[in-house]
């Protein structure tokens, strides 16, 4: 009998354990993307010091964005197996909270991914000053690129 119980468990407990491992993935790609990456390179209140460092850190920049998008994939991985999970409970309550789960993370999240990567890609295009005015270009001047 208890050979069983062990047997009936087993899916259960691969998809509780991969489900640990997935939330041990985000917990490292989002904190080297937050905790080290942007904290590094983000001067709160210098926006000239901030866009130089994401200039001249364009491939770090780029690593900070492909560990949030790991992160992101991650968690959509642990919103199904949290489903599956906690579906013998409650059906309904499981889909809400995997629902919710989904849109307020990577959804949310992914799209503001989108603010992170066009950062860089106005920095680089060459052609990124000539749109703003000589007293928004005065922070900026540590650039050297005027």
């Amino acid at each position: 009998m208890r050979e069983e119980e062990n047997t009936m468990d087993n899916p259960l407990k691969q998809k509780a354990r991969l489900a640990g491992i997935l939330y041990l993935v985000i917990i490292i790609c989002a904190g080297f993307s937050e905790g080290y990456i942007r904290q590094s390179l983000i001067v709160p209140g210098d926006a000239g010091a901030s866009a130089a460092n994401i200039q001249e850190s364009a491939l770090l920049w780029r690593f900070g964005l492909a560990g949030d998008l790991i992160a992101f994939m991650c968690d959509v991985g642990v919103s199904i197996l949290l489903y599956q999970l906690l579906k013998p409970v409650s059906h309904t309550l499981s889909l809400i909270a995997a629902s919710f789960r989904l849109i307020a993370h990577p959804a949310i999240g992914s799209l503001n991914l989108l603010n992170h990567y066009l950062a860089l890609n106005v920095l680089q295009h060459p052609g990124y000053r000539e749109v703003f005015g000589p007293e928004q270009l005065a922070p900026c001047e540590t650039l050297g690129n005027t």
